[in-house]
């Protein structure tokens, strides 16, 4: 079944199992866009499990994938967790610096 099937039913465990899995496969090919969604879906599952730290790390895994500079600006308003998430703990991230 497809992660986002399974978060919709409410199995997130099983939803962050399949999801990371799909994660392995786009790294393998050399997908980053998909691999950036992925991570960033990932993220919000660990939001809702109320995972903050995994949440973040997720959500700045999403921003490593981010495979152009000039579609940069276009996928952050696509994925929007990542600030959406820095805000809600507290923190601003900028460059891969972490400001509280």
């Amino acid at each position: 079944m497809h992660g986002s099937n399974l978060r919709g039913l409410g199995r997130l465990q099983e939803a962050l199992e399949v999801m990371q899995k799909n994660i392995e496969i786009t790294i393998e090919n050399r997908d980053w866009r998909e691999t950036a969604i992925g991570f960033n879906n990932i993220s919000g599952i660990h939001l809702t499990l109320g995972n903050l730290g995994d949440a973040f790390k997720s959500a700045c895994d999403s921003l490593e994938y981010i495979e152009k500079p000039e579609d940069t600006g276009r996928l952050l308003t696509q994925l929007g967790l990542p600030i959406e998430l820095t805000e809600n703990i507290g923190m601003l991230v900028v460059n891969d610096t972490v400001f509280d």
